[in-house]
């Protein structure tokens, strides 16, 4: 097993990739658009946002994100000149969360467009025309049937356009490690091809044909939900897969993983720094190690004399079955823990047990979907079989509210240094490749002491961010989070607490031991809550009218002094109501900061 990384494909695979991180910053394209009229091809379907549309758009070699108005007809690869406005893009997040600047240079985007006219369209041609229409055809129908939560879903596992999911909705599925069934991924095309594979060979047709068939429906279905890197690699298995299999080659899936990554990034080197993309790469490359390596760990048949219990081989192969989906889950999120940590801070402790239950559930709604569409036009059928996709999307709503309930459905972590991150790394490989490697070798035991050593002597040093302020701005008010003397003030927390967390961790904090509020309005009892679910909280100190007498509030009123910092009323009549603030004063700066307005 260990001798496929010796292979001439996988080296030059892994030296292509490095070349790539070597050149990029020779290969960025950053130069400023000439004029105002842009010529090109549409890249991507547009993605609607609460006050917008964005599409990616080329022309004359260089990307840009294109805005405009929401109900945009543009579909991908159509053609089109328009005029426009260009400028940077604006990153609005604090730091720790996503940094959409950061990520489009990495798409090679240094640009975007705002569209003030539309000259000249030219609509793609077949295949793309036709997917589009259908893709078309299919959120119409969504949007005629569905609303809210219950769009967003069905959107999302259809097509993987999750629309607008509410904010408890979207922590909830990600708590429970499903957001993958909500995005293009390469799960869809297993489900869309299984199901006419399930279909022709039903009415049938022959293995051979049916596998063909299904391979060219797939094409049109992986045009339909945008060519996304996951929809994409997941084809090119698909094709390779397919190839192997007519001209009667033994099919290695990790051949057939590198070579796909090497056809990719050979088209788009950029698409190494794409988190999509690395998380497919991974999952995938973790559930072919794993599985090979443990196949005869997991397999219940080995364990039985299957003469003797052959009245029973349906319960064993149910129990193989569900034994397979559990190791499939664990070995893709072990593979992808490292990326899921530096992204998101937290890891989900339910997911192995909730995609018992929703990735079946996915696969069902996708097939209900897949009938209604095509028997859309006879309107009692249809209608029942709505019912059913109403149902089932509701029970999916309510059973990743279920997993996600459970006190530690997920755990907030963040490596302290980037060598405790590689030695995770290495350990994870280690997990993976364990039934194949000598355990009694001199070497192995030497390796294994070594990522040990190294780890315990990491552990000690935490690679603290030298952040003086940050700053979240909501309803134009800002809340804050400052460093002092080794400790951590967050003041008037009243953002979400996904924001504050991550700054936290993305900084090499774990602990806040200071919360200060201001107001009424700077205090948010639910962000509170959620961060002690997460940190070890000091002290919380609280104006004097709006104080509870509860353990860790300090009550404080304008005119004490704490030491460090000072209590001030933020205006300078100094009476008072419930609607008051106060601001916290340290030796060069005053919180909340009060911008001063001009007098014309």
């Amino acid at each position: 097993m260990l001798s496929r990384y010796r292979r001439p494909l996988f080296i030059s695979f892994v030296f292509y990739v490095l070349l790539i991180y070597f050149l990029t910053p020779f290969i960025l394209n950053d130069k400023k658009p000439d004029g105002s009229i842009f010529c090109g091809k549409v890249l991507s379907y547009p993605a609607e946002t609460k006050r917008d549309s964005f599409f990616y758009f080329k022309s004359d070699n260089q990307k840009f994100i294109v805005r405009t108005k929401k109900g945009s007809e543009l579909d991908i690869y159509d053609s089109v000149c328009f005029k426009a406005t260009y400028r940077e893009p604006k990153n609005f997040n604090p730091v720790g969360s996503f940094d959409w600047k950061n990520y489009l240079k990495y798409k090679n985007i240094f640009y975007e467009l705002d569209i003030s006219d539309i000259i000249l369209v030219k609509p793609a041609t077949f295949p793309f025309s036709y997917a589009s229409n259908v893709r078309a055809r299919i959120k119409n129908l969504f949007k005629e049937h569905f609303k809210g939560d219950d769009l967003s879903v069905v959107s999302g596992i259809f097509l993987g356009e999750k629309q607008e999911l509410s904010k408890d909705l979207r922590k909830a599925i990600i708590d429970s490690g499903a957001m993958h069934l909500l995005v293009a991924s390469g799960s869809n095309i297993s489900y869309i091809v299984g199901m006419i594979i399930f279909f022709l060979l039903a009415i049938k047709i022959n293995s051979k044909r049916a596998k063909f068939i299904a391979v060219i429906i797939s094409s049109v279905y992986a045009i339909l939900v945008g060519l996304d890197p996951p929809i994409t690699r997941a084809y090119i298995m698909l094709v390779i897969g397919f190839l192997a299999y007519s001209l009667k080659r033994n099919t290695d899936m990790f051949q057939i993983l590198v070579l796909c990554g090497f056809l990719i990034i050979i088209f788009n080197p950029f698409l190494i720094y794409d988190k999509g993309f690395e998380m497919s790469f991974l999952s995938v490359y973790g559930i072919i190690t794993g599985c090979s390596n443990y196949f005869k760990h997991i397999n219940i048949s080995n364990f039985f004399n299957l003469k003797r219990f052959k009245k029973y081989h349906k319960l064993i192969d149910f129990l193989n079955s569900v034994l397979f989906t559990i190791a499939v889950t664990f070995f893709a999120q072990i593979s992808i823990l490292p990326l899921l940590i530096t992204m998101f801070y937290k890891i989900s402790m339910v997911s192995v047990i909730s995609n018992l239950v929703l990735i079946p559930l996915s696969f069902i709604i996708m097939v209900a979907v897949s009938i209604w569409f095509i028997i859309n036009p006879f309107e009692f059928i249809n209608k029942l079989v709505y019912l059913v996709i109403s149902i089932l999307v509701k029970l999916f709503i309510k059973l990743s509210y279920f997993f996600a309930s459970f006190k530690y459905s997920v755990i907030y972590f963040s490596f302290p240094n980037e060598m405790i991150l590689l030695f995770t790394a290495i350990t994870i490989l280690l997990i993976l490749h364990l039934p194949v490697i000598n355990i009694k070798s001199v070497y192995t035991k030497f390796f294994v002491m070594f990522i040990f050593t190294g780890a315990v002597l990491s552990a000690g040093w935490n690679n603290k961010i030298d952040e003086k302020d940050i700053i979240f701005t909501k309803w134009n008010r800002n809340s804050y989070i400052t460093f002092r003397d080794n400790s951590v003030y967050l003041i008037d927390p009243f953002v979400e607490s996904d924001k504050i967390i991550n700054a936290i961790f993305y900084t090499g904090h774990s602990n806040i031991d200071y919360i200060m509020i201001t107001g009424v309005w700077g205090f948010n009892k639910e962000t509170v809550e959620e961060l002690e679910d997460v940190f070890d909280i000091g002290q919380i100190y609280r104006p004097l009218w709006i104080c509870e007498n509860k353990s860790k509030n300090t009550c404080v009123f304008p005119g004490e002094n704490y030491g460090i910092f000072s209590v001030r009323f933020s205006n300078r009549y100094g009476y008072f109501n419930r609607y008051s603030r106060i601001e916290y004063c340290f030796k060069d700066k005053c919180y909340p900061q009060i911008i001063k307005q001009k007098k014309h």
